[in-house]
């Protein structure tokens, strides 16, 4: 056993001080186990490969072999969705810039695979006194080193480039202006009208012509700033896009986040007096159920990173299976729209003199597809129910605002509803459908002027100037599309 240890010393030193880095951003013991079984598990694929090949070749060679097959375990657990590749782009998902560093981080989630499996070869066939052994014998510590350096200067960058274009300025606001109660409320993955008729070809101009004569305005088109998620939310929170949008997607469970969390508009409102309510995917103990996981929400000491590594997945199902209690992708689904639900009514029922600032984030219209146009659960999950999600997010939004306009009437207290979403249907793959959103805004006060055709994020800074008497200016356009 001592030789075992001694022959894989370096290389668990090597894995530690990798995953160390993911540790010391988001601690957790979920994450501890996660990080001892993936220890153990590349410490036992080197003993293995130790004992069934040492009737064939060395020892030494065996375990050297144990070791770049250890390796290739670590890099596919983190490969795919731990080491996003976007952020070397510098317009598009392709790579453009030639620096190593870069070229590493966008090939090298195949390419150490591969080679991983023609080293393993080789040092099966060539001879321990051949000069290329003691240089095969160093490479997975290289690579590993190559690895994490490159891990932290994507940290770097990311938090460096990926700012606010601007830190409006919220300070000129009147405080003697009466405050109007905020219901800020999106709509995942909803199409606008120009889109849901060349793509699906489904007319919603009922819908937004009812939402017109409740005193909404509709703009003919509105367009986002990019189709991730995370990248409107935290350009809106902040009431400004940002520098090198397309990096938004790149570790966002640690960095990009900090700009919803840590946001100027929440700042601002606490100044004015607002209580915050936040119902959504970004301020939930339960996380987002990325389809590409499978994952257990009862865990609240979550990022969302989590729910995408290889080996946090496996203790979770063994968490599971311990303790009976299964839990599937769609389950999380009913179970988070539930939830909003319930707040919505809540916020219907406690209305009171303190300024108010609600968030709801609806995932209707967000994949899975899982109402018929009633709203009631389907058995078979497909895509072409799309539009029913959308005649079943129409009915419950036409109902919200409508007894939200009535309960403010009725108490005459000044009300803004900001509704839109944060990118059209991702189904049929197209930039044109993605980018052009929904978009409805109420003022009681004074109905918000905009133009027929309209930029999300200045929208949002003119409803603000409008009802507090800023002065923000309009941002220029930009858009940047990811081909998920």
């Amino acid at each position: 056993m001592k030789r075992y240890v001694n022959s894989t010393f370096w290389y668990i030193q090597a894995l530690i001080v990798l995953l160390s880095i993911n540790l010391f951003v988001q601690p957790s013991w979920m994450f501890i186990c996660s990080l001892l079984l993936l220890i153990s598990i590349n410490f036992l694929v080197v003993v293995s490969f130790e004992l069934v090949l040492k009737r064939f070749i060395q020892s030494s060679h065996a375990i050297l072999i144990g070791q770049y097959f250890a390796l290739c375990i670590s890099l596919y657990a983190y490969g795919s969705y731990h080491f996003p590749h976007w952020f070397v782009a510098s317009d598009s998902p392709k790579l453009h810039q030639a620096d190593w560093l870069n070229l590493m981080h966008f090939y090298y989630e195949w390419t150490f695979r591969v080679l991983t499996v023609i080293i393993s070869v080789a040092i099966f066939i060539v001879g321990r006194k051949t000069a290329v052994y003691r240089y095969l014998k160093v490479l997975p510590l290289y690579i590993l080193i190559v690895v994490s350096g490159n891990k932290a200067f994507s940290y770097y960058q990311t938090a460096t480039e990926y700012i606010p274009m601007e830190k409006p300025n919220l300070l000129a606001s009147n405080s003697k202006v009466p405050v109007p109660d905020i219901y800020y409320i999106v709509h995942d993955n909803y199409s606008g009208n120009k889109g849901l008729q060349k793509y699906w070809n489904y007319n919603n101009k009922a819908f937004t012509d009812t939402l017109n004569q409740l005193g909404f305005i509709i703009p003919e088109y509105t367009a986002s700033n990019t189709n991730a998620t995370i990248g409107v939310i935290s350009a809106m929170l902040n009431l400004s896009t940002f520098n090198e949008t397309k990096k938004c997607a790149v570790n966002m469970d640690y960095i990009t986040t900090q700009h919803i969390y840590k946001n100027h508009l929440f700042d601002f409102l606490r100044q004015h007096g607002y209580h915050i309510n936040c119902h959504s995917i970004f301020f939930e103990d339960k996380p987002f159920f990325f389809s590409q996981a499978d994952i257990a929400p009862e865990f609240e000491v979550f990022e969302t990173f989590l729910t995408r590594h290889l080996f946090m997945r496996i203790v979770l199902r063994v968490n599971r299976w311990f303790t009976n209690n299964a839990y599937g992708e769609i389950n999380w689904y009913y179970d988070y729209d539930k939830r909003i639900e319930q707040a919505e009514k809540y916020s219907l029922n406690h209305i009171d003199s303190t300024p108010t600032f609600y968030y709801f984030h609806h995932l209707y219209t967000h994949p899975i597809y899982r109402y018929n146009s009633k709203g009631e659960p389907v058995g078979e999950l497909k895509k072409d129910f799309y539009i029913d999600q959308i005649k079943m997010a129409n009915t419950h939004i036409l109902s919200y605002v409508q007894q939200l306009i009535s309960k403010y009437q009725a108490i005459n207290k000044p009300l803004l509803i900001f509704l839109h979403a944060d990118h059209g249907s991702r189904e049929n793959s197209s930039e044109e459908e993605d980018k052009e959103v929904l978009l409805g805004v109420y003022n009681s006060k004074k109905p918000i002027v905009l133009s027929d055709s309209v930029y999300l994020i200045n929208a949002w800074r003119e409803s603000f100037n409008q009802s507090f008497q800023l002065n923000l200016p309009s941002q220029p356009f930009s858009y940047y599309y990811f081909p998920f």
